[in-house]
């Protein structure tokens, strides 16, 4: 009976580390999709928070755009196109030669001796400015 019954104690010792085994694998599996799980939530929070980086992100570069926008805007009405001083002494010069043309045409029908136009000195009100290239 001895025998039985070590037989017995034997197979049911391989029975018990049998069912431990399995439930060895078993509590491995579930480890290991703890882990799983675990990564995968921490990946949804690096990914949640690098959107919300992009969209702040985004947001800033749509803001800069619009201040360069009116920066742009601004600089284009403060740049009055008004023409150089060489054009302005060139009109002046114009304007004299026409008037002298015009004053002798009418002396010449009046029989008046013609009349004769000196520029002396050009002054001018518009102060320099520097322009920024």
């Amino acid at each position: 009976m001895s025998e039985e019954n070590h037989e017995l104690d034997m197979n049911n010792l391989l029975e018990v580390v049998s069912e431990l085994q399995q439930e060895v694998r078993l509590i491995k599996d579930e480890i290991e999709k703890l882990k799983m799980k675990t990564l995968i939530d921490k990946l949804h929070v690096f990914i949640e928070n690098t959107e919300e980086q992009f969209g702040n992100i985004k947001k800033d570069i749509d803001t800069q755009k619009q201040d360069i926008e009116q920066i742009k805007q601004s600089q284009t009405k403060n740049v009055s196109r008004r023409p150089s001083e060489y054009r302005q002494l060139q009109k002046m010069l114009q304007s004299a030669q026409q008037t002298e043309a015009t004053i002798n045409s009418m002396n010449s029908t009046n029989k008046l001796p013609p009349a004769k136009v000196e520029i002396t000195s050009i002054h001018s009100s518009n102060k320099r400015q520097k322009r920024n290239r």
